[in-house]
């Protein structure tokens, strides 16, 4: 079987379709594109838990591809979804390059899109737990990465949990961000895990922050939002979650977002500056360990 990464082609022809390698999963999958097409293809089981999640979001409505078609390729599980077309980190680093700036109205847009998400997922209640959380998160892995401040990320992610206790868990998406939404929907749900309603709205604003903007790191932000951004974005979700009968986001907002640090810093071990550089951001922003 050629499932591994190192083994992975740069091109695939399946069912008469020719599609080019745009991603290699940490879960061993590949993601290629066709036209407007994509293939998701790798081991077996991982393959059947990535169009498990996806179908269970669908059926709750969520904003997801359609799934074309689906089979097996050289020993390899795979299958093919419609394209949602271009998502809003590749808007927002197109204008970001040419005017300096996240315009306002792609901007909102991208709200928009958050908030058609937010509707059926304050639906897909599931039955889950803080540690099931805890495990999607890698809290473990980050206590064992950094010893030394295990007691204090702990007890940090325990007030966290406090906090936002009011909501209920529901499925995630577990990774979303701008690089996995568009206007019309959301895609990449290799992640997904159970986690309180709010944990995707935090992630969708507080990733790029987690990107240095400037500096001899591995990766930088290719753009930015404005404060103003940001404070729409934090009162819009209040908003809503509010109206939905829960708790509002803006007071659990660091809350929230602490927890999707937990998920940012862990096993960055393949790009240590960066991992060094998120590793002391978060200590002296969260954990009063410095």
């Amino acid at each position: 079987m050629r499932d591994t990464v190192a083994q992975m082609e740069e091109r695939l022809i399946i069912e008469g379709k020719t599609f080019d390698l745009v991603s290699r999963q940490r879960s061993a999958a590949g993601v290629y594109r066709a036209t407007d097409e994509y293939l998701r293809i790798g081991p077996s089981a991982q393959i059947a838990k990535d169009l498990e999640m996806h179908r269970a979001m669908e059926r709750a409505g969520y904003p997801v591809a359609k799934i074309l078609s689906e089979g097996t390729y050289e020993g390899r599980s795979y299958f093919i979804e419609e394209s949602l077309g271009e998502t809003f980190r590749m808007r927002f680093t197109k204008e970001y390059e040419t005017t300096g700036a996240v315009s306002d109205s792609t901007f909102n847009e991208m709200v928009a899109a958050v908030v058609r998400y937010l509707e059926p997922q304050s639906k897909a209640i599931v039955v889950s737990d803080s540690a099931q959380f805890a495990t999607g998160i890698h809290l473990e892995i980050l206590k064992q990465e950094l010893p030394e401040h295990a007691s204090r990320i702990q007890a940090k992610f325990e007030e966290s949990l406090r906090s936002i206790k009011d909501f209920p868990y529901v499925i995630s998406h577990g990774d979303l961000n701008p690089s996995n939404i568009s206007a019309r929907g959301v895609l990449d749900l290799e992640d997904s895990f159970p986690a309180p309603l709010g944990f995707d709205m935090a992630s969708v604003l507080s990733t790029n922050e987690w990107f240095p903007g400037s500096g001899d790191y591995e990766y930088q932000a290719k753009w930015k939002i404005t404060e103003a951004q940001k404070s729409a974005y934090i009162m819009n979700l209040d908003d809503k979650l509010l109206r939905l009968g829960y708790p509002g986001f803006r007071a659990n907002y660091r809350y929230f977002e602490f927890c999707r640090i937990i998920w940012m810093v862990v096993r960055m071990h393949k790009t240590p500056k960066i991992q060094e550089w998120r590793y002391q951001k978060m200590i002296n922003e969260y954990c009063n360990c410095g």
